[in-house]
């Protein structure tokens, strides 16, 4: 063999070697670079859904808000239930305004019914609310905030008069 072959196999054979904690660190890297997107993903999609929620209690609080104020609200001896809805819209209105939400953007809607049923006269506020996505990762997978909630009226129609 020539000197020269021998002398690089022997500086070949002779070399450091990497040491076991130099690969791990390298495994270590890869492992890393492997589960990062999938945990940002995930993390991403806990704020979206966190940011979701947060929204629906918003519209979920307006619209029971708005049903008491209008169950405790008396209109009078002939009431027609005009002052019960104005009072109960007002307070979902407002209540969205509290919680930094504008009711003048466009898809925000306060519905008011005041009915009877079974003898009882009932208060039914709906708010609808449109959701804007944090993040838009994932699309949107809800364009809006419903919450409806009802509840008894203290105004009770007095009973028909017998004829």
């Amino acid at each position: 063999m020539a000197p020269e072959l021998i002398s690089s196999l022997g500086s070949w054979l002779t070399r450091p070697r990497p040491t076991r904690r130099r690969r791990r660190r390298g495994i270590a890297a890869v492992e890393f670079g492997l589960t990062l997107p999938v945990f940002m993903l995930v993390l991403s999609g806990v704020v979206e859904l966190s940011n979701f929620v947060s929204s629906y209690h918003h519209v979920q609080r307006a619209a029971r808000d708005g049903a008491r104020v209008g169950s405790i609200t008396i209109e009078g001896p002939n009431p027609d239930g005009s002052v019960i809805k104005q009072a109960a819209a007002q307070q979902a209105m407002d209540v969205l305004e509290a919680s930094g939400k504008s009711c003048s953007v466009p898809g925000c809607v306060v519905a008011v019914d005041w009915f009877s049923e079974q003898g009882y006269m009932f208060v039914s506020v709906t708010v609808v609310y449109p959701y804007e996505p944090m993040l838009g990762l994932f699309g949107q997978f809800a364009n809006e905030s419903v919450a409806q909630f009802t509840m008894m009226t203290q105004q009770q129609l007095p009973p028909p008069q017998a004829t």
